[in-house]
Order: C-alpha cells, then sequence, then structure tokens
C-alpha cells in the first residue's frame, strides 16, 4: 500500500487517510485478495470538544472472492450533522417512566 496521512498539528488527530493499493492482499486468509488499484479515503472532523469523528469515507475496490469470483465494490459514505448524545436512562427508572418522559419530549 501506498497513501499519505493528513494529521492535526494542535491535537495530532488524523484529519485524512489516502490510500491506494499498489500489491494484492489478503482478507480472511483466503476468503478474498484486494486486487491493486483498490483506493480507500477516510476523513474526520474535529467536534467542538476534541473528539474526532468520520467526516466521510470513500472505497473504490477490487477484489476475488475465493481465487474465482470478481468483485468490484464503489461506495463513499458521507456523516454529518453530528449533536450530543442525550442520557435516556436514570438509575432507578422504570421502562414507563423513561417512555412517558420520551413521550413528553416529542409532543411538548
Amino acid at each position: 500500500m501506498r497513501g499519505k496521512i493528513w494529521v492535526d498539528s494542535q491535537d495530532f488527530g488524523w484529519v485524512k487517510v489516502d490510500v491506494d493499493v499498489m500489491e494484492p492482499f489478503s482478507m480472511g486468509l483466503f476468503l478474498a485478495r484486494v486486487q491493486p488499484g483498490s483506493h480507500i479515503m477516510f476523513e474526520q472532523v474535529r467536534l467542538a470538544d476534541g473528539v474526532w469523528l468520520p467526516a466521510r469515507i470513500e472505497i473504490k475496490a477490487n477484489a476475488k472472492i475465493l481465487f474465482v469470483k470478481s468483485y468490484a465494490m464503489q461506495e463513499e459514505i458521507t456523516y454529518s450533522e453530528y449533536c450530543p448524545a442525550q442520557a435516556a436512562i436514570r438509575v432507578g427508572s422504570t421502562n414507563n417512566e423513561i417512555a412517558t418522559r420520551a413521550a413528553s419530549r416529542l409532543n411538548p
């Protein structure tokens, strides 16, 4: 493989990874063999609290399955609109109390 890694200068988080497959490699012993020319790109975004989360993943891959079947994949996954998680469970709360509170948030 050959690639580049972009690193944030403040906290050294991985901003972007861009990799090209130069030589075939196996996954799962002999289950799949990823072929040269395959490409993987992974980007992350830093949130205000300093946590890094995925922003985009792009995969263009060719593989041989069990040395026989050719498989081509092209996929792009984009993540956005991250927001803080809200705690929904309190110690000692019953399921009915939790459901009632959740319903009241949906119908103010």
